[in-house]
């Protein structure tokens, strides 16, 4: 099962035990925490993913995950910062923290693999991730899941 499964699995079993709706009412409850099919960022080799064209998750979602099943090629003290909007790849902006109005930029692993759930975000459907440092040795990938959708 892929992480993406588990945590729309996840979702949709706390609302049910916290509603109480289950039977016939559940596919509703289903339907409101449907998940995207997970989408492939590819940041190349000597690149940040700035230039790189937004993934289109197909629908809007007020929560998203980011998945990187092997971090090697992102540099030491590399952090990540996303771009999002709802209605256009074009009008792409960048996520601010809640916290503190700052750019979200958490700081990723340069080896092994990670998942960041974002829970803050406004909703979005496009998705651009750009790095603070170049990919190096190779290719990047994530995988842009989103949860919760909203239109």
């Amino acid at each position: 099962m892929s992480l993406s499964q588990y945590v729309h699995d996840l979702l949709q079993t706390a609302l049910e035990g916290l509603t109480g709706v289950t039977g016939a009412a559940a596919p509703a409850l289903a339907a409101r925490f449907e998940s995207s099919d997970d989408q492939t960022f590819t940041i190349g080799n000597g690149a940040t993913g700035a230039a790189v064209a937004p993934v289109d998750l197909g629908a809007v979602y007020g929560l998203l995950q980011i998945e990187c099943l092997d971090a090697t090629n992102i540099a030491a003290n590399t952090t990540l910062s996303l771009e999002v909007d709802r209605a256009a790849a074009a009008n792409v902006k960048t996520v601010l923290s809640p916290d503190t109005g700052a750019t979200w930029t958490p700081v990723v692993p340069g080896a092994g693999d990670f998942s960041i759930m974002i829970p803050f975000i406004h909703p979005a459907r496009f998705v651009r991730c750009i790095l603070s440092n170049a990919a190096g040795g190779g290719d990047v990938v994530l995988t842009v899941t989103g949860f919760d959708r909203v239109a």
